[in-house]
C-alpha cells in the first residue's frame, strides 16, 4: 500500500536554497535521496572550482596573460556544464504545480555598483565580482597595533567627494596570504569587519584591506556579501541605487 509522506526538502538550486513541504511517493523516496546525493555532490565541485576562480582572478590583478583568461573562460564554461546537468538529472520531484516552491525574492546587481560604508557615510564605486570568495577595500598606510590583548589595524581611505584621507580603526578578524603574479613571496593581507550598504541591503561583511589605487574600483564585493541575498547581471549597471544618504556619523571604531 502507498502511503504518502509529509517531508521538508532543502532542494540546492544554483547557488541558493529554497524550502518547501513536498508530498512524496513512498515508491519515489529512494529517487528523491538519490537526486539530493547528486546535488550535494555538484555543489562541491561548483564551490571547488568557484575557488580557483577567485585564486586565479587575484593573480590577473598583475598579469592579463591570454593563457590565465583562457583558464578562466574554461572553468567558467565548465560550471555551467556542471550546473545544466544537475537541472537536468534532478527534475523536481513534485508534479503538481500547486505545489510549486515560491522563489526566493533576492536583490538585484549589476556588474559595477555603489556602495555606501556606514559611520563614516561614505560612498565608493564597486566592481561585483562572483569568483571573489571575500570582498576588497582600498586601504593606505596600513598598519597593526594591540588594543586590550586584541589585534587591531589602523588604515586610510580617502573620501570619494574631498579627497581627504579618513583614519579608521578596527579589530582584525584574520590574515589571508594572495600570491601575486608578479610577486615571488605571497602578500598578507589584513582582513577587518565593516559596516556596508548595497542597495537596500545593509550588513556587516569581511574586507580584506590592499592598495587597489592601480585598480579602476576602490571596492571589490565578492561572495561573502553576495550569497544568498543578490543576483548579478552582468548586463546592467547601477541596478540596486542606495538610499538616501544620511548625515555622517562619528566613527568610533565598531559597526553595529
Amino acid at each position: 500500500m502507498v502511503h504518502k509522506l509529509l517531508i521538508g526538502a532543502a532542494l540546492l538550486i544554483g547557488t541558493g536554497c529554497q524550502h518547501a513541504h513536498l508530498l512524496i511517493d513512498e515508491a519515489d523516496l529512494s529517487r528523491f535521496d538519490e537526486c539530493i546525493a547528486l546535488q550535494h555532490a555538484h555543489a562541491v565541485r561548483i564551490d571547488a572550482q568557484a575557488e580557483e576562480l577567485a585564486a586565479i582572478r587575484e593573480r590577473m590583478e598583475g598579469d592579463n596573460g591570454a593563457a590565465v583568461l583562457q583558464r578562466l573562460d574554461d572553468l567558467a564554461l565548465h560550471m555551467a556544464v556542471v550546473q545544466t546537468e544537475l537541472a537536468r538529472e534532478c527534475p523536481d520531484p513534485v508534479a503538481d504545480e500547486t505545489l510549486a516552491r515560491p522563489a526566493l525574492e533576492k536583490l538585484v546587481v549589476g556588474d559595477v555598483e555603489d556602495v555606501r560604508f556606514e559611520n563614516i557615510d561614505i560612498v565608493l564605486r564597486a566592481r561585483i565580482d562572483t569568483g571573489a570568495s571575500t570582498s576588497s577595500l582600498d586601504a593606505r598606510d596600513i598598519g597593526s597595533f594591540e588594543r586590550d590583548g586584541d589585534r587591531w589595524v589602523r588604515f586610510t581611505v580617502l573620501d570619494p567627494d574631498s579627497g581627504e584621507p579618513i583614519v579608521l580603526e578596527r579589530p582584525r578578524s584574520r590574515r589571508v596570504r594572495i600570491l601575486q603574479a608578479t610577486a615571488d613571496e605571497p602578500e598578507r593581507r589584513p582582513v577587518v569587519e565593516l559596516r556596508v550598504t548595497l542597495g537596500d541591503n545593509t550588513q556587516t561583511a569581511e574586507f580584506t584591506l590592499s592598495n587597489r589605487s592601480n585598480l579602476e574600483y576602490p571596492v571589490l564585493i565578492g561572495r561573502n556579501i553576495l550569497r544568498d541575498l543578490m543576483v548579478v547581471d552582468v548586463s546592467k549597471r547601477d541596478a540596486a541605487p542606495l538610499p538616501p544618504r544620511r548625515a555622517r556619523e562619528p566613527d568610533n571604531g565598531a559597526d553595529s
